[in-house]
């Protein structure tokens, strides 16, 4: 079955929409109970969720950015070469690092007391 690649990008935004909201509430509600005395013990907690939490809205985004379902990205990925999983694996790795580094930089001084 062959699915379109602007139907599968047309959904993926619209559900990048609604998972979306997560990135704006989880890190003001993070930076809320560093403030408040009586919340400081789960501003930890909450970090830690928003991190699981914000799945979804980077699923939307791969699917958005690639066209194709995410189910169907296994399959697609099992048919490269060798060697281009490791260029794009190696690559992947290198802006998801950077990413962690940017983000646990803006979110640690929130964190530690």
């Amino acid at each position: 079955m062959q699915v379109d690649a602007r139907q599968v990008r047309i959904r993926a935004g619209r559900k990048l929409l609604v998972s979306s909201w997560l990135l704006l509430v989880i890190p003001l509600i993070a930076y809320l109970t560093a403030y408040v005395k009586e919340l400081r013990i789960l501003n930890q907690l909450i970090v830690l969720t928003g991190a699981f939490i914000c799945t979804p809205f980077l699923m939307h985004l791969l699917e958005l950015i690639v066209g194709v379902p995410f189910a169907d990205m296994s399959n697609r990925w099992d048919d490269l070469k060798g060697w281009q999983r490791g260029v794009i694996g190696i690559a992947g790795c290198g802006i998801l690092i950077t990413i962690v580094i940017l983000v646990m930089g803006t979110l640690l001084p929130l964190i530690v007391p």
